[in-house]
């Protein structure tokens, strides 16, 4: 799936409660810095001008995606902890060799909150 950030990372957000409910899958959206692919080392994108401090090795990336399919409680570089039955919904930011949970943006107002979780729950 090839979707801008914001949208992934929406994507991610609905189902995640939906999938869990129904099945206990966890569904979570991995969200790494710039990582050397074919895309960057065919030379179709300049990156002459990036700093190699800028870089997240795929190993970084493999290492949080294998913390988070373990099935265990899962802490991220500030030293946020969650229980494996927390971890679930989650945006996590990759930089470097760092994890980071991001909290989700809340909604405009009260009755959108009520209005969204209500429709999360009818999916359950």
């Amino acid at each position: 799936m090839n979707l801008p950030p914001d949208a992934a990372l929406g994507f991610g957000r609905s189902i995640s409660k939906v999938f869990y409910g129904r099945s206990k899958t966890r569904v979570n959206a991995l969200c790494p810095g710039f990582v050397k692919t074919e895309l960057f080392s065919q030379g179709q994108v300049d990156t002459s001008g990036f700093p190699h401090y800028w870089w997240t090795s795929i190993d970084a990336v493999a290492n949080a995606a294998v913390m988070l399919i373990n099935g265990v409680e899962v802490v991220d570089s500030k030293g946020k902890s969650l229980p494996v039955e927390k971890a679930w919904g989650l945006a996590v930011e990759v930089s470097g060799d760092k994890i980071y949970f991001r909290d989700w943006l809340g909604y405009g107002d009260e009755l959108m909150a009520e209005v969204m979780e209500g429709v999360s729950a009818g999916f359950t």
